[in-house]
């Protein structure tokens, strides 16, 4: 049998603390393997083992920077599940897909991974929800990477805001 990985990179980003945010992720789909679990290869793949990749990215509005590093996980966890449904075309996206989060949020991915307490309210209520969105998915990891590692999806996220902000400026 012939399972699938995706590779999920999020960033959220934010001016000020909180302050204006947004949100970047790209979406790699692993070509094809006969192991569904995540493995250490798994988190730099080669170039050749890389199928589609897909970029997004969001204005949030105010946030701060947890929130918007965990919104950036759920928002790129929903559009990992649209693609493993439209691209990946499967019936549903639980269907033997494994996925491994790279972020670079080292709270994000110790709170999710259940290394430490989620404190904050408004943190629980994104903790549960991406825990629940994470049960899509037939095995998952989030790791934490340097800032270098995830330049791609910090770039989206940068790019969004100054976008956003800048059309703010041009209304005035």
């Amino acid at each position: 049998m012939l399972f699938k990985k995706i590779i999920l990179e999020i960033d959220g980003a934010c001016r000020g603390n909180p302050g204006e945010a947004a949100v970047g992720v790209v979406i790699r789909q692993i070509l094809q393997t006969t192991d569904e679990r995540l493995e250490t290869s798994d988190i730099g793949p080669k170039t050749s083992d890389i199928g589609s990749t897909e970029e997004f990215s969001a204005y949030l509005g105010l946030a701060t920077n947890n929130v918007a590093e965990y919104k950036a996980l759920l928002f790129g966890l929903n559009k990992a599940k649209e693609f493993a449904v439209r691209c990946l075309q499967l019936a549903n996206s639980k269907q033997q897909i494994a996925i491994l989060v790279k972020t670079d949020s080292e709270l994000l991915a110790k709170q999710i991974n259940g290394e430490y307490q989620v404190k904050s309210p408004k943190l629980k209520l994104l903790h549960r929800d991406t825990l629940r969105l994470l049960e899509n998915f037939s095995d998952w990891k989030v790791i934490s990477v340097s800032r270098t590692e995830n330049r791609q999806a910090d770039r989206l996220a940068q790019l969004e805001l100054r976008q956003h902000i800048k059309h703010k400026k041009d209304k005035r």
